[in-house]
């Protein structure tokens, strides 16, 4: 990825990149950091949208976790539905220690609202989701 990428990347998660970071690794390292901050984002914009249209409260929680909702009456083996279960547990897991606040990137410190916000807003996901909540 080239240094102007990289720059372009964290310009759209709004990561300020102090002058004194030029070098590709050092711009590398930010970004690998500001994924999670993209990541906080994106479920705090799921988030507001459950809010925002209660019809749609289950459909964005499940979006949370990057999961589609179910077709009514689609018919599913027990078996499938517990590996889903399981990869959603897995995605969760893995969203809970991306996003909770005290394991925020040093480089993004001053963001750490952000994450707390983002990880208040998983565990609210969490609780709308039936596979998760049981």
């Amino acid at each position: 990825m080239s240094v102007g990428a990289l720059k372009e990347f964290l310009k759209q998660v709004k990561v300020n990149v102090p002058p004194s970071i030029i070098q590709r690794e050092q711009l590398l390292e930010l970004a690998k950091a500001a994924v999670q901050l993209w990541e906080a984002q994106r479920v705090l914009r799921c988030a507001h949208i459950g809010q925002l249209h209660p019809s749609l409260r289950l459909p964005a929680a499940l979006a949370v976790f990057r999961q589609q909702s179910h077709k009514a009456g689609a018919a599913t083996s027990a078996a499938a539905e517990e590996e889903e279960r399981r990869a959603l547990k897995r995605v969760c897991t893995q969203l809970q220690l991306a996003l909770h606040p005290d394991k925020t990137p040093q480089q993004l410190a001053g963001q750490q609202a952000v994450f707390a916000e983002a990880f208040k807003a998983l565990q609210n996901a969490q609780q709308l989701v039936p596979a998760l909540s049981s």
